[in-house]
């Protein structure tokens, strides 16, 4: 008798293992698939453009030049695509910028420098306005000595430029639900204790839907 007893909880205990087993099974299953729908069936939508941006040289009375440069440099950039926003009305998007600034002296010194981005209607006014503080990142002597080094044939050969790429997100999750689209785009650089060598190369942003 008590040997049944003790068979009919083996089996149980069993058969509830092999359930349990089969329902982990089938959650990481279904987790893993909908991981894959999201990230390599699903596109993600974005939208990139290259920033070229402009300054004044002539400075008015009682303006000390920085860097040749009398204000701080700005652009503006269209935010329609064939007549469209690039924007989806109540979808959330990532709007991120990419840097890459000379890997010079000046710019390892140029401290905390400022991005500020409007966005503007079709009469001109800023609705929405993003800013976001960065600096270069800090590499001691020594690295930058062995970074070169190594880099040195690519270097010499123009394989790869003496730049640093610094990634900044000026916003996360931003929702548009503004009546009418936006039609230009503002996009300015502001320093704080010393004009950074900026200009030489291209700004890119990138404004990502997120799902």
């Amino acid at each position: 008798m008590q040997l049944s007893v003790q068979n009919s909880i083996s089996a149980y205990l069993k058969y509830a293992c092999v359930f349990f087993a089969v329902e982990i099974g089938t959650l990481l299953s279904c987790g893993c698939l909908s991981l894959l729908v999201r990230y390599i069936l699903i596109p993600t939508v974005s939208w990139q453009t290259a920033l070229n941006f402009n300054f004044d040289t002539i400075c008015h009375s009682g303006v000390q030049p920085i860097n040749n440069m009398c204000n701080f440099p700005s652009t503006e950039f269209d935010l329609t695509l064939g007549g469209s926003s690039v924007f989806t009305h109540g979808h959330p998007y990532s709007i991120v910028s990419d840097l890459y600034v000379p890997d010079s002296p000046k710019n390892n010194l140029a401290g905390m420098n400022i991005l500020t981005l409007e966005l503007l209607d079709e009469s001109g006014n800023c609705t929405r306005k993003f800013r976001k503080s960065f600096s270069v990142p800090y590499r001691s002597t020594l690295v930058r000595f062995t970074s070169r080094l190594l880099l040195l044939p690519l270097h010499v050969t123009r394989m790869a430029e003496e730049e640093l790429h610094i990634f900044v997100e000026l916003a996360s999750g931003y929702q548009n639900y503004q009546a009418s689209f936006f039609q230009v785009s503002s996009f300015s650089v502001s320093y704080i204790h010393s004009a950074p060598d900026l200009l030489k190369f291209p700004y890119f942003l990138l404004f990502t839907n997120q799902p």
